[in-house]
């Protein structure tokens, strides 16, 4: 069984370290701070867009070869990447890279959700993605320092791609998994918001479970007055209290409404704990992983097309990752950083009202 996972876990591990490891370099890339915005958000442009075709294509054929397509995607955009280009280049293949992390992310985790063992392997997968994202910012940061290489860090990971690529070789679909026969266009979208309609409400505790986390992580820098070094410490704190939690709630097998209705009334208050601790933090970090593993259990449960549904998964988590920051950010300009820390645990305590609605059992 680890022999089908490794090249899985690999491969999110090494796309997700590679997309984080141009942030401690973004100002090799340009002097503008507009353009490094540009360069970092152009990512999750890509991904963001992509989901959902990739969802609707690993539906038809299986998950194994868009795995493989994402992975050689993201090879071939990083290693571009490492050649110093132009700030449009850098754009496009910024945008690349991500239209390939989509790719993986979709394809991989219908692969996890099709198995028997979902609920372990999720709990894996979301750790190793956690983790390549801590390393793809920390550990490119220390060999810059290192090999005084401002590059360094992306030259390995990108290399490192080379691994989950080759391994991938010795996968196969899993038996069981149903693919969409339909090629016509109107089927599929009304299949998009089938899907979404009978899972409006886990989709809203994606978007919102996720984003809370994005939004105290963006206020707070300006809110606490601290130093890079912290302030990366309590983020990657945050980080690995999720892969500690995503791997023991993947075993705990926890019922998933249940679980994810006491997270996001705990998590309304962890909020508040930030303005006072960095634990807050850290609370929220154990609280999403928690929350993930059930997010995945469920749709696993109420879906057949994982393909569709877990781009639909994605498009949540990106959408909160990008409006809840947005909104605590206006918030705290117009009014005060204690108003926007209000309204992140508001919207918090929704998801613990509103999670029952959903069409469960547990």
């Amino acid at each position: 069984m680890m022999r089908e996972r490794l090249p899985v876990l690999l491969g999110v591990f090494c796309v997700m370290a590679l997309s984080n490891a141009v942030v401690p370099v973004l100002t090799r890339f340009s002097p503008s701070t507009f353009e490094q915005s540009g360069i970092f958000a152009a990512y999750f442009l890509g991904a963001f867009i992509f989901t959902i075709p990739a969802g609707i294509m690993v539906d038809k054929t299986g998950p194994v070869l868009f795995m493989r397509l994402g992975i050689l995607i993201s090879l071939i955009a990083g290693s571009i990447l490492c050649i110093p280009q132009n700030f449009l280049l850098m754009i496009g293949f910024r945008f690349l890279e991500g239209i390939g992390a989509g790719l993986f992310t979709a394809a991989g985790l219908s692969f996890v959700n099709s198995g028997p063992d979902h609920e372990i392997f999720a709990g894996y997968f979301i750790a190793f993605l956690n983790l390549g994202l801590v390393l793809g910012l920390g550990f490119t940061g220390f060999l810059v320092d290192v090999f005084k290489n401002p590059l360094f860090g992306m030259y390995v990971f990108t290399a490192m791609l080379c691994i989950p690529l080759f391994t991938s070789q010795i996968l196969k679909n899993r038996e069981g998994i149903k693919h969409s026969s339909s090629k016509k266009y109107g089927y599929q979208i009304r299949k998009i918001f089938a899907i979404g309609i009978r899972n409006f409400w886990i989709f809203w505790s994606v978007l919102i479970i996720l984003g809370v986390t994005g939004g105290v992580t963006a206020i707070y820098p300006e809110y606490s007055g601290m130093d890079s070094l912290p302030l990366g410490l309590i983020v990657a704190g945050m980080n690995v209290a999720t892969i500690c939690s995503s791997l023991l709630s993947a075993h705990a097998r926890f019922p998933p409404v249940k679980t994810i209705r006491f997270a996001a009334l705990t998590g309304a208050f962890a909020v508040f704990l930030c303005l006072q601790s960095f634990i807050g933090f850290i609370i929220l970090g154990f609280l999403a992983g928690f929350v993930i593993i059930s997010q995945l259990s469920y749709l696993s449960f109420s879906e057949k097309e994982q393909g569709t549904t877990m781009s639909l998964y994605n498009m949540a988590s990106y959408a909160g990752m990008a409006l809840i920051p947005a909104i605590s950010g206006f918030v705290s300009e117009k009014i005060n950083f204690f108003a926007a820390f209000s309204i992140i645990a508001l919207l918090s305590l929704s998801v613990s009202i509103t999670i029952d609605r959903c069409n469960c059992t547990n």
